[in-house]
């Protein structure tokens, strides 16, 4: 018996308890995606400096341990790419949720442009974090 395959039973149930089954299992799993989406993404105020931050910072360092320079520009695409990860995992957490095809719906343009404006914010906030080396590679912290 496969993923999407059904038995159904003397009663005739069987169909319908698996259903409510895998819808239940789509909506728990499509919640869970969506939750880490939002947490990853630009629209919770609290995320950037305690998720985003930490895991631009992690993968800048691994980076930086290959090429000093590009510590800077790493960094800001490492906060891009959570951010950008946050979107696609709310959009594909609500679509298992709905359980439809969320590419139909209108375009909202006033809340992107927020969202981005954000985090054009937070990306200028990091630059001149790393500009002044406020922000700067491990070993930067440490003498040799």
């Amino acid at each position: 018996m496969g993923g999407g395959e059904v038995l159904e039973n003397e009663t005739g149930t069987g169909e319908n308890e698996m259903k409510l089954r895998i819808d239940r299992h789509k909506a728990l799993s499509g919640g869970i995606i969506g939750l880490v989406g939002y947490i990853l993404s630009p629209l919770s105020w609290w995320n950037d400096m305690f998720i985003n931050f930490p895991l631009a910072y992690a993968g800048a360092w691994m980076v930086s341990l290959f090429y000093k320079s590009a510590f800077g520009a790493s960094f800001v695409i490492f906060y891009w790419i959570t951010n950008i990860l946050g979107f696609l995992m709310i959009h594909k957490g609500v679509s298992r949720v709905v359980g439809k095809d969320s590419s139909s719906r209108p375009y909202f343009r006033n809340g992107f442009l927020w969202d981005l404006l954000a985090a054009l914010a937070y990306t200028i906030l990091m630059v001149i974090l790393v500009k002044y080396d406020i922000i700067k590679p491990m070993g930067g912290y440490f003498p040799s």
